[in-house]
């Protein structure tokens, strides 16, 4: 599959753009691509992170994620429910913003 990239639909998808290092996996990621994604899906992605993303990639993502959505920290000697449970759905608001 040397120098032939995967098409969706009329798109073709660099592989580069998909894996930071695809190098021995290329079949196996652009029979993925041609398989699993759908045209309409991979021309809304944004490149921050990739679809198949390393450490590194995700512990960018996290940062980001970490400065836009500031953790709420609360005592947990006392029992205080009700800031476990805002902080629950702060994570679940965060979390649910980044799959839809």
């Amino acid at each position: 599959m040397e120098g032939k990239n995967p098409q969706i639909g009329s798109t073709e998808v660099d592989l580069k753009c998909v894996c930071r290092d695809p190098r021995g996996v290329e079949e196996y990621l652009s029979w993925i691509v041609e398989n699993d994604f759908q045209e309409q899906r991979y021309s809304q992605f944004d490149i921050r992170m990739f679809p198949f993303a390393d450490a590194a990639d995700i512990a960018d993502w996290d940062n980001e994620l970490l400065r836009r959505y500031v953790p709420l920290h609360t005592n947990s000697k006392g029992g205080d429910v009700e800031g476990a449970r805002l902080s629950l759905q702060r994570a679940c608001a965060g979390a649910l913003s980044q799959t839809v």
